[in-house]
């Protein structure tokens, strides 16, 4: 089984105008082993209808579930994480360059 050194926990309901942007800032993180654990609400929207070309990465690996909250979300896709470091992040955000790997040298 290949090292992973974080997993990255992404929750989606209802953000279809920000998902993309989230997604695509996550994967462009560069010199890192790493997976993505999209946990989307089955019944909630079509967040992720536009990203099919996203979703295809090996990297992402989604999670359904019914809405049980934030926190059930973040839940459900911990114990599904396999890396050494987790980090929560929120579909309406987006990553800035290089951060992921600085934070990572200083937790190490």
């Amino acid at each position: 089984m290949k090292y992973i050194q974080l997993s990255i926990i992404i929750p989606v309901f209802k953000v279809k105008d920000y998902v993309r942007k989230c997604l695509e800032s996550v994967l462009a993180i560069s010199n890192l082993n790493y997976e993505i654990i999209v946990v989307q609400d089955v019944h909630a929207d079509n967040s992720l209808e536009d990203v099919p070309d996203l979703l295809n990465n090996p990297l992402i690996r989604i999670c359904n579930q019914k809405n049980a909250g934030l926190s059930a979300a973040r839940n459900a896709g911990l114990f599904l994480a396999k890396g050494e470091f987790v980090y929560f992040m929120d579909s309406d955000e987006a990553l800035n360059y290089g951060i992921v790997d600085k934070v990572l040298k200083k937790a190490s």
